[in-house]
């Protein structure tokens, strides 16, 4: 089975609240009364606060090769597990309900015209940004930047335009265009009135099906969609603390009387929810019965700074030394 590693990863907290050299949100500077009412108003408040300063790639990588296009489920050892919408609601505390959209395709002119209008930066402006994000797109670097001149102005209906722009875009439907916002997503917050209306859970999670959909492809080697929601799910469903890894991570030699049998669990990864290498192959020559004497903890001085593992004398995994316990 072909194993692609540790995945690319799409996180966006330090830009999303444009931490600056002082280490200071600039967004929260120029979030203004009427700016949050109006994320307050769409239900999207939440996802102000719903950061993890990173992911773990890693798991990410392992959950999303177990994902299954026909049944939209992780399976699992032990059954089928989702991400539900009761979960989005739950973990995100964003509308569920409501109505759905449909995304316009837009030339660089189009962008140019809806830009203009609905965020009130010049033509000239406008076109330089398109230019620079190679097509109907703006960088979120400059959508703070219109956030802040248009609050500075008190243009506060413009500022909430860019401002959500922003956000949904480095949040539910995080792309792999990396910093780069589709211009298309503007046309959800032209009537600022109505943003409440929409179904922004219902909308995320099938953005992130078809996100882990993509995932599963073969040659596929980054994965988008709204990560932290990933994450906060593993966290919530599946607790590291399921297991001991010192004890089962442990890689060396069983026995029972004078029965050996190694033990390796480096080569089922994924039933401790860890990505799968390539394993070595078992140990064709079994050690004396002398070496095999107990199981203990001890410091692995292969791993320097790992704190305390599990080793096994004369295993699978010759860098291990120590001893091995008799299974009674």
């Amino acid at each position: 089975m072909h194993d692609r590693g540790v995945m690319k990863t799409y996180h966006h907290e330090n830009a999303l609240l444009g931490i600056d050299k002082e280490k200071q949100p600039k967004v929260l500077r120029c979030f203004s009364k009427y700016v949050k009412g109006r994320v307050e108003a769409a239900g999207l408040l939440p996802l102000m606060t719903c950061i993890f300063p990173s992911v773990d790639k890693t798991m990410l990588s392992a959950f999303s090769e177990i994902w299954k296009l026909e049944t939209s489920s992780f399976h699992l050892p032990f059954g089928e597990m989702t991400i539900t919408l009761d979960d989005v609601s739950s973990l995100l505390h964003i509308p569920v309900e409501g109505k759905f959209f449909t995304l316009p395709t837009l030339t660089c002119e189009e962008a140019t015209i809806i830009l203009v209008k609905q965020l009130g930066v010049t033509r000239d402006e406008v076109a330089e940004e398109i230019r620079r994000s190679l097509g109907p797109y703006a960088r979120s670097s400059w959508l703070l930047k219109v956030v802040e001149e248009m609050a500075e102005k008190g243009l506060t209906k413009k500022a909430a335009r860019a401002f959500l722009l922003r956000l949904v875009k480095m949040t539910i439907f995080c792309g792999k265009t990396n910093s780069k916002v589709e211009v298309s997503y503007l046309g959800l917050f032209l009537g600022l009135e109505k943003v409440g209306e929409f179904a922004w859970g219902a909308m995320e999670l099938a953005y992130l099906y078809d996100q882990l959909k993509e995932a599963t492809k073969l040659r596929t080697n980054s994965i988008g969609g709204y990560l932290n929601l990933f994450q906060a799910w593993i966290f919530e469903h599946c607790p590291t603390n399921l297991f001991d890894r010192n004890v089962c991570l442990y890689s060396g030699w069983i026995r029972h009387s004078g029965m050996i049998r190694p033990y390796v669990p480096e080569r089922v990864m994924r039933q401790f929810q860890m990505l799968q290498d390539q394993p070595n192959l078992p140990p064709a020559n079994i050690p004396p019965i002398e070496e095999i004497d107990n199981l203990e903890k001890e410091a692995d001085d292969d791993d320097s700074g790992s704190g305390d593992a599990m080793h096994g004398g004369g295993g699978p995994d010759k860098k291990r030394k120590g001893k091995v316990a008799e299974v009674s």
